[in-house]
């Protein structure tokens, strides 16, 4: 579980997992190419990734993207990668989408596998992936009003484990839809209903956010949100709901500054002593910086004045 924590493979507090840990950071070396033009960007990846205390790498990975636009509106991407180290195919996606002038429509299947190093002994689980198909629309039929939403039906592949007398899910679906209004260029409201159901648990919640922009370089926001979540394999049904405000600045293009304040109310119903009240009060700060994207790689040409005839 190391990965899911904030904290490097090693630092002390991951001291239990003895043996399996890393004595030294791992080195990560690899090769890119890529070609791009007005119509197609393809690329390609090799990464490797050694530990340095006993000479031998912890993966190996190689992956390979492609985006088309065959026509103006149109835009075709795919893209999946191969674990050389396990043997397997590893995550893979495809999306088609169409640009018109007051709505948006997209749709696409993906494939998702876990991947795990080879110090850690989550591998020999046989991760299970699972494929996915999903479709969004956005439409504008205001130049202040944006109506979007998004719907994903999964399900995983066949675990080939025998469980006699227990019978679960092996698929689930996903859906979202909101509302994006801007009345003035100061004030920005948003609103969102999202529901799941899947293996194990489900969700279904509400959300709220209240922008305001004086200026370019402030602004403030007000959120809410309720979260309702029934655990299907556990005796417990949590309820959440959580207000805040946060404010950032950007004095420059490049970075910004900002804080956050929040609360969480949860309530969780369990009929025993295990119970626990997990409200709390959260304060928070953040500083970003931006050194560089992948835009930069292909610089726009200078804008060309035309005049037009009258």
């Amino acid at each position: 579980m190391a990965r899911g924590s904030v904290l490097p493979v090693t630092d002390p507090a991951l001291n239990p997992l003895n043996d399996f840990q890393p004595r030294d950071r791992q080195i990560v070396a690899g090769l890119e190419a890529a070609i791009t033009s007005g119509r197609l960007d393809a690329r390609a990846e090799y990464r490797r990734e050694v530990d340095p205390s006993v000479d031998y790498f912890v993966s190996e990975r190689a992956s390979a993207s492609l985006a088309l636009r065959p026509i103006r509106r149109l835009t075709v991407a795919a893209g999946g990668e191969y674990d050389l180290a396990f043997g397997a195919v590893g995550s893979a996606d495809a999306t088609v989408v169409w640009i018109g002038r007051w709505y948006t429509l997209s749709g696409g299947a993906r494939r998702y596998r876990p991947f795990f190093d080879l110090w850690t002994i989550w591998g020999a689980f046989s991760p299970v992936p699972y494929h996915a198909m999903h479709a969004s629309a956005s439409v504008t039929p205001l130049a202040s009003l944006t109506v979007r939403a998004r719907g994903e039906r999964y399900r995983f592949e066949d675990a080939e484990v025998f469980t006699p007398g227990v019978s679960a899910e092996d698929r689930g679906w996903r859906f979202e839809s909101g509302v994006t209004w801007t009345p003035t260029a100061q004030w920005v409201m948003d609103g969102s209903y999202q529901a799941e159901f899947g293996p194990g648990a489900s969700s279904r919640g509400f959300t709220g956010r209240l922008t305001w922009l004086p200026n370019p370089l402030f602004s403030m926001t007000a959120h809410g949100a309720r979260l309702q979540r029934p655990l299907e394999l556990r005796f417990n049904d949590a309820e959440l709901t959580s207000l805040g405000l946060e404010a950032e600045y950007r004095p420059h293009a490049r970075w910004r500054v900002g804080v956050e304040a929040i609360r969480y109310d949860e309530t969780r119903d369990r009929p025993d002593a295990a119970a626990i009240d997990w409200g709390q009060f959260r304060l928070a700060g953040r500083i970003s910086l931006l050194f560089g994207t992948n835009a930069d790689r292909v610089r726009l040409p200078p804008a060309l004045r035309t005049a037009r005839s009258r």
